[in-house]
């Protein structure tokens, strides 16, 4: 899989996931990988705490059975000016809908990065797990919404941030 090694993304200790290439949901699904902010400088100030970057957790599903877990998708939203409180509360009831609603989704979860910034992480058993979430009921209110909530809309906004993973390993 050499196109799988792009990028790495750690969620939570144990989890370890690569970029995959685009599923059919999208041939828009993949963004190259951000650039980091570290310093030539090195050391504690400029490589540790530069990097910090304080996330708030909106909302959380319980896992379930991550072990079964061989792929990921993290979603960096940011939203439309003036329009952060109604993302926040609408990522908030996610974890809800989709904890009752999804269970194919083994894992998911809501984050505010700051003010504008928003990020779901989730994962999933396989492919077919991850199609029936993005026909779910949370990405429905969420591309319902997102012509007014997020910048760029639906398309630019969210399918053109959605970054898939495959998981190497968990411990």
């Amino acid at each position: 899989m050499p196109n799988s090694t792009l990028a790495r993304l750690t969620p939570s200790p144990g989890f370890l996931v690569t970029r995959q290439r685009p599923t059919a949901l999208s041939s828009a699904l993949m963004t190259t990988p951000r650039p980091t902010r570290r310093t030539s400088g090195g050391g504690w100030e400029d490589c540790v705490v530069a990097n910090i970057n304080n996330r708030h957790v909106l909302s959380a599903i319980r896992p379930i059975n991550v072990d079964a877990a061989t792929t990921a998708t993290y979603i960096p939203i940011q939203t439309a000016p003036g329009k952060e409180d109604a993302l926040a509360e609408l990522l908030t009831q996610g974890g809800g809908i989709v904890e009752q609603t999804e269970p194919a989704t083994l894992y998911w979860v809501s984050l505010r990065l700051d003010h504008r910034r928003f990020a779901i992480f989730d994962a999933f058993a396989d492919g077919a797990g991850r199609d029936a979430h993005f026909a779910g009921k949370v990405a429905g209110l969420l591309k319902e919404k997102s012509s007014t909530l997020v910048e760029g809309g639906w398309e630019n906004g969210v399918v053109a941030n959605v970054r898939n993973y495959k998981f190497l390993a968990m411990k």
